[in-house]
């Protein structure tokens, strides 16, 4: 099953959300994480950003999406 959301909604339940493309660029993110940060559309996420916990020995695309059902603390 397969569930979509218009980008209203979407920010509506997810404020903070960083949606990174696999060259670790921000393509989009949550209304109240862009009125923190603005202006990040288009820039890398390492930037911006550093992964606390969990370590990561790289940051890659790879090693962010293997953190997919963990808390992360950015």
């Amino acid at each position: 099953m397969i569930v979509k959301f218009e980008d209203s909604q979407f920010n509506r339940i997810f404020p903070f959300y960083v949606l990174i493309n696999p060259d670790l660029v921000i393509e989009s993110n949550g209304k109240t994480i862009g009125k923190i940060f603005p202006g990040t559309n288009g820039k890398s996420f390492a930037d911006f950003y550093q992964i606390k916990r969990p370590e990561l020995q790289e940051t890659s695309f790879q090693s962010i999406q293997s953190l997919s059902n963990q808390m992360v603390i950015i």
